[in-house]
């Protein structure tokens, strides 16, 4: 079924095509949440709480071109709606205008060619665990879900331009690093590949 079609049935009140988008986004929402803040328990309430919206205000919705970028931006903003609302008064004080949530990468999701070392995998982990977080979200949302350039913006609520300068900077630093250095060329490209495919 195609997604418009599945976003059409669950509009109209079908509990077939809402238990559809719920299993199938479930599992994506969940890491994405669970990076973001760290707390299991607090990315599955979000998520029950998001689904509990859309379930009673489906009606009112509007088209989406992707179900799934559209969960993305929805659960982005409630959690960090939730975690700044459940700090102190004393540390909103202090915090910056614009919070970004601190994603994390593991060594399991650097996808690398089979002949590369579980010491490469840790390396290149740590490298993109020190990136900056803005750099960080971009990078996990524009080549670990696969969202478009745009897609990004929208969930991160930057313009177009800003998401491109970010990635541009992140393989601006994975370039400059040592371990990039070390690595062949064949390795270079295919670990390029994987974060470009």
């Amino acid at each position: 079924m195609i997604e418009s079609q599945l976003w059409q049935k669950f509009k109209r009140g079908d509990e077939e095509a809402f238990s559809r988008i719920y299993h199938d986004h479930y599992n994506l929402l969940f890491n994405y949440l669970n990076k973001i803040c760290g707390n299991e328990s607090l990315s599955h309430d979000c998520i029950q709480d998001i689904f509990l919206k859309l379930w009673k205000d489906r009606k009112k919705l509007g088209e989406v071109k992707s179900i799934r970028f559209y969960l993305l931006a929805s659960v982005r903003r409630d959690i960090l709606r939730k975690i700044k609302k459940s700090r102190s008064q004393d540390e909103r004080k202090n915090e910056i205008a614009y919070e970004q949530p601190e994603i994390m990468f593991s060594e399991e999701e650097i996808v690398i060619h089979r002949e590369n070392s579980d010491e490469q995998k840790r390396q290149i982990a740590e490298v993109l665990n020190a990136l900056p977080k803005r750099q960080k979200e971009a990078v996990y949302l524009k080549y670990y879900e696969d969202l478009s350039y745009e897609e990004v913006a929208a969930v991160m609520n930057l313009n177009y331009q800003s998401v491109v300068n970010l990635i541009y900077k992140a393989f601006k630093v994975l370039r400059n690093s040592e371990l990039l250095k070390m690595m062949s060329k064949l390795q270079m490209i295919l670990v390029a590949y994987r974060l470009l495919s």
